[in-house]
């Protein structure tokens, strides 16, 4: 298993090279490292040298996490299908910069990427004759065995649509999990509700026979109509209007005040079709990745909502694997009456701000726009805006 260090603000992955002269792929390597700009979808490799001799290959994975730790996120379908078409891209590039996919590690603890727009980084083992012995199919039965994505019966099922594919050695290729990405594709695959993404025995997903919806009925207040009709959209009188109308159908004569629930059956209406003002949109702030896993990256918050940091990928939306998180490390959230962060420390080791005050534990602790908070050790730092 790779080992990953922090230097500064960067991450690397660590791959050991022993003591043998080994015969660093010089070609493959300056191709990978020349082409960084292109997002070519490989990690910026380095090497460690002692006493003449190579010692450690250098993996640049910053600002990324391990695949196998992502795919286990709940994530959406369109995540999952992007992340796909991503792994696919990447390898179908290795040709035009010369590298040999056998070269290439295909593991999911291996691959890296960013969980907020998918860029992968697949790692280059760069070396004369030794080659990987990674396989292509088993390597995508893995992906879509170990993710664990939001079904929603309103969505296409591009998990289904991926597990046929691969299924069957003789059916995988690339282009046939292309192809079964696309959207537009008509073609009719199964979808299964039940069918567990985690469940690692994959049972091939049987044909679901169509059901018809049942015809839906509206009650009004006095009679029921079939979905087909249209209700018409009544006005809501002045004191002035006479009395009568859809809303004082069950009055004595007197007039009532509307039943909301008769109100929203009939949209955001209020005196004579006026619509209601719009709800104000909920303030946006970002916590911002200063160093370690996530730095550079951007994580958005609104008022209200709870981020929580740690090393739980089942629990927390931002995931550190790193001995000195805990499992739920810190919450942060956003208060707009009081212009104000509050972060609440959860963990053992301590959450602290930059000029190393650790902040109380289990207590909610108001930070202004500006504050860096630092998780565990000084490599994982966040800056509050």
């Amino acid at each position: 298993m790779l080992t990953r260090i922090n230097k500064g603000n960067s991450s690397y992955v660590v791959y050991p090279l022993g003591d043998q002269n080994v015969q660093i792929d010089k070609v493959s390597m300056m191709m990978i490292n020349s082409n960084q700009d292109k997002n070519i979808g490989l990690a910026l490799i380095s090497l460690e040298e002692m006493n003449g001799q190579y010692f450690e290959m250098l993996f640049d994975v910053t600002g990324k996490v391990p695949l196998q730790e992502y795919l286990k996120m709940n994530i959406s379908q369109a995540d999952f299908r992007k992340t796909l078409l991503n792994l696919i891209s990447t390898l179908e590039g290795f040709d035009e910069y010369m590298i040999d996919v056998r070269q290439v590690l295909l593991t999911l603890d291996s691959v890296y990427i960013n969980s907020f727009d998918q860029s992968i980084s697949f790692i280059c083992i760069a070396l004369k004759n030794e080659l990987q012995t990674g396989n292509l199919h088993q390597f995508f039965r893995d992906v879509v065995q170990g993710s664990n994505v939001n079904a929603n019966s309103n969505e296409i099922s591009y998990f289904n649509r991926v597990w046929n594919v691969i299924s069957s050695e003789s059916g995988f290729s690339l282009s046939n999990i292309r192809k079964a990405m696309d959207s537009e594709n008509e073609v009719s695959l199964p979808q299964n509700p039940q069918l567990s993404v985690q469940d690692p025995t994959f049972p091939k997903v049987p044909e679901v026979q169509r059901i018809d919806e049942p015809e839906i009925i509206t009650v009004t207040s006095s009679t029921t109509r079939k979905k087909e009709e249209v209700l018409p959209v009544p006005e809501i009188e002045d004191e002035e209007d006479k009395k009568g109308g859809i809303f004082n159908i069950f009055s004595s004569g007197k007039k009532k005040k509307p039943d909301s629930s008769l109100l929203s059956a009939f949209g955001n209406m209020t005196k004579k079709g006026q619509k209601q003002p719009e709800t104000e949109a909920p303030e946006v702030h970002l916590i911002k990745g200063i160093s370690g896993f996530y730095a550079g990256g951007n994580f958005e918050i609104e008022t209200g909502e709870e981020i929580k940091i740690g090393s739980d990928a089942k629990s927390c939306q931002i995931i550190i694997n790193d001995e000195k998180v805990n499992p739920v490390h810190c919450v942060i959230s956003y208060q707009s009456k009081k212009k104000s962060f509050i972060v609440v420390d959860k963990s053992i080791s301590g959450t602290f701000t930059e000029d190393g005050k650790r902040l109380p534990a289990g207590k909610s602790t108001p930070c202004s726009s500006g504050t860096i908070i630092v998780l565990g050790s000084t490599a994982h730092k966040f800056q509050l805006e």
